[in-house]
C-alpha cells in the first residue's frame, strides 16, 4: 500500500530533536553491557489518530474509502 500523503505533511509540526550522529551511537552501543532492538517498521499504523483528524488519513481503494 503507498499513500501520497504530501498533503497532510504539509500541515504537520516537524519534530525538533535532531537525529543522533552514528557514530556517537555506534560508541554508544560499543560500551553497553546489553543491547536491545525496537521493530518499528508497522510503527506508524498502529498510531491512534483522533476521530476528528481521521479523514486526513483517507485513502481510497477500487473496494471503498478507509480511513
Amino acid at each position: 500500500m503507498a499513500c501520497d500523503y504530501r498533503y497532510l505533511n504539509s500541515y504537520t509540526i516537524g519534530d525538533a530533536f535532531p537525529m543522533p550522529y552514528l557514530s556517537d551511537v555506534l560508541y554508544r552501543v560499543g560500551r553497553a553491557r546489553y543491547t536491545s532492538v525496537c521493530d518499528a517498521k508497522a510503527g506508524y499504523y498502529q498510531l491512534l489518530v483522533k476521530p476528528e483528524h481521521r479523514w486526513l488519513t483517507a485513502f481510497a481503494t477500487h473496494l471503498d474509502l478507509w480511513e
